[in-house]
């Protein structure tokens, strides 16, 4: 990352605030787990499993939305002609929609014990990450409250990458996991429909 986290959060002059996300764990300071457990169950087999999977794709999607309005802020800031407004319009939208995505995180969490193995990984791995997200935006709304007339300041632009960075980690961790778990089951029904059309066959393999 660009640079170290703070914590914190603070009013936009237009009315929205970046929600500070606590709880978070270094999962840098683990082992990563063998992905044959994390995926002995790829798919979802109940409600709760099935909403936790919605509710990554729907962070994903928010991700991926984040980063855009982070790409927007990061032209304006490279730019000479747009003013305070207009910086602040874009970010109280990457504010609003971290905002949603800490709300789909509490949500993952209360639905994490019932969640699958690489369901509860992933879950530990966006929670520093969304909390990086929340707080870089925090630093970028006091930046540009404290330094209206002063729209380009490195420290204003780098908030906004150290945004889209988070953001496109957690869109990456999400989309990877999602899709393996899908090529995991796939395997699987291949393997059985191979067992059962040819046991001996696949005994011998």
């Amino acid at each position: 990352m660009r640079k170290s986290l703070k914590t914190g959060a603070a009013l936009l002059g237009i009315g929205m605030m970046a929600v500070p996300l606590i709880g978070a764990t270094n999962s840098t300071t683990a082992s990563p787990p063998d992905s044959r457990v994390l995926f002995d169950q790829a798919m979802p087999s109940n409600a709760a499993q099935k909403e936790v999977t919605a509710l990554l794709k729907q962070i994903a999607a928010r991700a991926r939305a984040t980063s855009q309005h982070a790409a927007k802020l990061e032209s304006f800031a490279r730019g000479r002609d747009l003013g305070f407004q207009t910086h602040a319009y874009e970010l109280n939208r990457a504010s609003d929609t971290i905002n949603r995505m800490g709300a789909d995180l509490s949500r993952l969490q209360e639905l994490r014990a019932e969640a699958l193995p690489w369901q509860q990984m992933v879950i530990n791995r966006i929670q520093p990450m969304l909390s990086g997200m929340a707080n870089h935006t925090t630093e970028a709304i006091e930046s540009l409250n404290a330094n209206r007339g002063l729209l380009h300041s490195p420290e204003y632009r780098e908030a906004i990458g150290n945004v889209s960075d988070y953001a496109d980690e957690v869109r990456d961790l999400i989309s990877a996991n999602v899709d393996y778990a899908k090529a995991q089951e796939r395997l699987k029904r291949l393997e059985s429909d191979w067992a059962t059309s040819d046991p001996a066959a696949y005994a011998e393999s």
